[in-house]
C-alpha cells in the first residue's frame, strides 16, 4: 500500500496554492493528512473531498483545525461532512504512532501510542 503523507499545509494561509491536478500526484493508494490543514476540521474534510474524490483519505486533526472553535464540535461537524464515506459507515479505530525528536539530539525523543476513533476515514 502506498501513502502519501501530507502535514502542515496552512492552506487559509496560502495564496492561490492547490494539491496538484491528479495527473502530477504521486502513486497512491491512501492519502494521509497529518493535521494542521485548515482551521474547522469540517472545512478541511470539504476541501480534501472536493480534491480527492476517488481515493482514501485520513484526516487526522492537528492543533490549527480546533482555532477559534470548540474542538469536539469541530470533529463533530467534520463527520457530519464526512456523511456517506467510510467514516460514517465504519466504526474501526484508529491507531496513531508518533514519534518525535528533540533539538538535543534525541536524547529527549518520545514514542507515543494513541487510539483515535473521531479522525474521518474519508471514502
Amino acid at each position: 500500500m502506498l501513502l502519501w503523507i501530507l502535514s502542515d499545509l496552512h492552506v487559509e494561509l496560502t495564496r492561490g496554492w492547490d494539491l496538484p491536478p491528479p495527473e502530477a500526484r504521486p502513486d497512491f493508494d491512501v492519502l494521509v493528512v497529518a493535521g494542521d490543514l485548515i482551521p474547522r476540521m469540517e472545512r478541511g474534510v470539504s476541501w480534501l473531498l472536493e480534491r480527492v474524490p476517488d481515493k482514501p483519505v485520513i484526516y487526522v486533526p492537528g492543533n490549527h483545525e480546533a482555532y477559534g472553535c470548540d474542538e469536539r464540535r469541530t470533529v463533530e461537524k467534520a463527520m457530519e461532512a464526512a456523511e456517506g464515506t467510510v467514516a460514517a459507515s465504519s466504526a474501526a479505530e484508529v491507531k496513531v504512532v508518533s514519534a518525535s525528536t528533540l533539538p538535543d539530539g534525541g536524547h529527549n525523543s518520545t514514542r507515543r501510542e494513541h487510539r483515535i476513533s473521531s479522525a474521518p476515514l474519508i471514502h
